[in-house]
């Protein structure tokens, strides 16, 4: 059962996963490169150069693999610029150097370019490719792609799943932590991977107010949620005592999203997994509010607004974790959740929610929110998304 976790480039981290040899791969980008990546800039560590490489030959050193990530999502052309092209062969020169063993991308183009140049690495294929059939996940095996992470919105699908298993002889690899809404149309559109990866360009400076693309997205997720309880059982999660499941359908290969949190929390994500079973909080495993989780560097969103001129909503929106306490806004019970996946999984719920109650039901029994707490989140998301709507004004 290999498992990819992220790595938030902390020496110590390697040190703490030494008992865990499911875990054979790390992956991490760079916080800023000529090809963005899936994560507000603000949250990812500042590390250099040299000092990822430094942290790369100690994962190798472990007995492990290293994934380095190229996953934006749209690039605008961009890598057809001979500047542009320049910069993504010194980036790979340099990924080479320091001792990656594999990519990760989104691009089809850049799936060939790096076959082409760089046949020593491994090329996988992002989530961020959106991969949601049998068609897209074949053509990426047909350009040579060594894995492919399916679209969240696959892992209640079970029909589908045993297709993709039985026509592909590339690793299928689910994400296991994901808190994302079902469907979302921001993630779907991948407005909000763009919007993300834009920002982690080495040639974008960023504006007064430009992670407010980010914030679009986080603060549609979050108020759904918070206005549709049951759309947190909806996400696509995989619980550890969940990864049975999937084994017996043929996939064995697993991420955990973890690349901006603390070692502490990383470890126990991993611990849970690597246990197979988790009596606490599945907050603690999954991402539902991810705008003031603690990461390595501060909170996903930064610590206040970008300007003392900015209207108070945003103010209040990017400083949310000096508003809200998230240590007691909302517990899920996750040992209550026992076969709810596997009974989503026989009710075909990929057909449509239509008159299913399963989720709102399940919902209502292991879910617990603090109603005051709730209440100030809900009014700190309006007033941003009202004002947010004249951000050009």
């Amino acid at each position: 059962m290999p498992f990819s976790v992220g790595t938030n480039w902390d020496d110590n981290l390697i040190d703490q996963l030494s008992g865990y040899p499911e875990v054979e791969d790390l992956y991490a980008s760079l916080p800023t490169a000529v090809i963005g990546h899936g994560r507000p800039v603000h949250s990812v560590p500042k590390v250099t150069r040299q000092d990822a490489a430094r942290h790369i030959e100690k994962i190798r050193n472990s007995g492990r693999t290293f994934t380095f990530l190229l996953n934006s999502p749209s690039m605008g052309g961009r890598q057809f610029q001979p500047g542009t092209s320049d910069a993504i062969r010194q980036l790979c020169d340099w990924a080479v150097e320091a001792g990656v063993d594999a990519v990760t991308v989104s691009l089809p183009q850049l799936l060939e370019y790096v076959q082409k140049h760089y046949p020593g690495l491994a090329v996988k294929i992002s989530h961020n490719s959106t991969v949601l059939t049998v068609e897209q996940a074949q053509m990426f095996a047909d350009l040579g792609a060594d894995q492919i992470c399916l679209m969240r919105s696959t892992h209640r699908n079970e029909s589908l799943l045993r297709q993709l298993v039985s026509h592909l002889t590339i690793p299928l690899q689910l994400i296991c932590t994901s808190g994302c809404v079902h469907g979302c149309v921001n993630m779907v559109s991948l407005y909000h991977m763009s919007q993300t990866a834009s920002l982690t360009r080495e040639d974008r400076s960023d504006s007064k107010h430009g992670h407010h693309g980010q914030g679009y997205c986080f603060s549609w997720c979050h108020l759904k949620k918070l206005q549709v309880p049951e759309e947190i059982l909806k996400a696509a999660f995989i619980r550890p005592e969940d990864l049975a499941i999937y084994e017996k359908m043929g996939i064995n290969q697993f991420k955990l999203d973890t690349r901006v949190m603390s070692t502490a929390a990383i470890v126990a994500r991993v611990n849970a997994y690597h246990r197979r079973q988790f009596d606490g909080d599945l907050q603690q495993l999954i991402s539902v509010f991810q705008l003031a989780y603690d990461t390595r560097v501060g909170t996903q969103m930064g610590t206040g607004a970008a300007d003392d001129s900015v209207a108070n909503a945003f103010s209040r929106f990017f400083a949310l974790a000096s508003h809200v306490d998230f240590s007691k806004l909302l517990s899920i019970k996750n040992r209550e959740l026992h076969q709810f996946v596997q009974s989503i999984l026989d009710k075909a719920c990929p057909a449509g929610c239509g008159t299913c109650q399963m989720c709102r039901q399940a919902a209502r029994k292991v879910q617990q929110f603090d109603e005051g707490e709730r209440g100030k989140m809900i009014e700190i998301l309006t007033e941003y998304r009202e004002s947010l709507i004249d951000l050009a004004k």
